[in-house]
């Protein structure tokens, strides 16, 4: 068997899988990106931030808070994708604590970033009876709260140590192109090394005959 054939041959259907599940999922993260989940106006954001305001129970007269939680995060970076797997464990976790959760896309028309001044996306901001209530910068810091077991995310957000945010984005690229950078060349080494072993034996044979 021609074994730099079949070398080629791995790597152009590894190549087609690659192709073709980076198309299903940017299909998905369209679909997603124009869901109800993300606030696509001003408005939008602002009846949603409405919606933190404390209420009190007729029947017992005792007075509950209220927070919904707002990601702002860029649909151009790979964080962008993986909402895809963290939002519905973070939209869990804001049901069982009766909050709600919403997102913002800061590549919206609408979206001004003097308004909302923060140094780094995704930025995860608390709203508490209609009022600013707590941020948690960074993807790192986020997916302390996804990754978390515990179920009370009020009680994750309130005892939440941060770590200092860095561009994530960029380095988590450069990291996983470096990866698949070295599984490339490990697997094509491996594939080189089994070739000349083939070749060797061939040589022998023809030798001895």
């Amino acid at each position: 068997m021609d074994f730099k054939r079949f070398k080629k041959n791995v790597w152009f259907f590894t190549d087609k899988l690659k192709e073709k599940t980076t198309e299903v999922t940017d299909w998905l993260a369209k679909k997603f990106s124009e869901s109800a989940f993300v606030l696509k106006t001003p408005e939008e954001l602002d009846t949603f931030i409405k919606k933190s305001k404390n209420f009190t129970s007729k029947e017992t007269w005792k007075t509950f808070e209220k927070r919904v939680l707002v990601i702002f995060w860029d649909s151009k970076t790979d964080f962008y994708k993986d909402m895809l797997k963290f939002f519905p464990i973070l939209f869990t976790k804001s049901w069982v604590a009766n909050d709600s959760i919403k997102l913002v896309d800061i590549n919206s028309e609408w979206f001004t970033k003097e308004k909302y001044k923060f140094d780094f996306v995704p930025w995860l901001i608390v709203y508490q009876n209609e009022k600013f209530f707590k941020e948690i910068p960074g993807q790192n810091n986020i997916k302390k709260i996804v990754k978390n077991t515990t179920m009370d995310i009020d009680k994750l957000i309130d005892e939440i140590e941060l770590d200092k945010p860095e561009k994530e984005e960029n380095n988590e690229k450069k990291e996983n192109i470096k990866e698949e950078k070295n599984n490339e060349e490990i697997i094509e080494e491996k594939a080189t090394k089994n070739e000349e072993k083939i070749e060797e034996k061939i040589e022998k044979k023809v030798e001895e005959k």
